[in-house]
């Protein structure tokens, strides 16, 4: 009976070690190989603590092209209007959120739930604009 829950123990704890050291990214589409849209934003408006392998790009809408980093302050969401400039926020958590552009955004992990009730709504399945 102990060397059960001994070898119980010891693959749980295995799996907990496991993920702590993988650390999984919340969001997948940084998993996902870089294409040309990714590295289409002008790399100006990017701070230089930006991974620039990480930038994706997230959706264009209503003249606005919206993008999506890894920096050394977290996770960063961008908002440029290719006429006029950008605007973009990082955070160490998400969600991850920047006001600039006329809009407030938001760069949320997957499979996070908006709500309508707050006037949020989902561009795509990482970003929310209201």
């Amino acid at each position: 009976m102990r060397r059960a829950a001994a070898a119980a123990l010891i693959a749980a704890v295995s799996v907990l070690g496991l993920a702590a050291c993988s650390g999984p990214l919340e969001i997948s589409l940084f998993s996902d190989p870089q294409d040309d849209t990714d590295r289409s934003v002008d790399l100006d408006v990017l701070s230089d603590s930006i991974n620039l392998d990480s930038v994706r790009h997230l959706a264009d809408a209503d003249g606005l092209r919206y993008f999506a980093a890894i920096s050394s302050d977290g996770y960063c969401v961008f908002v440029v209007d290719p006429g006029i400039g950008s605007a973009g926020g990082c955070s160490q958590t998400l969600p991850a959120s920047v006001a600039g552009q006329g809009k407030s955004v938001q760069l949320v992990p997957d499979n996070y739930s908006a709500h309508d009730g707050d006037g949020w709504r989902e561009l795509t399945p990482n970003l929310l604009i209201h």
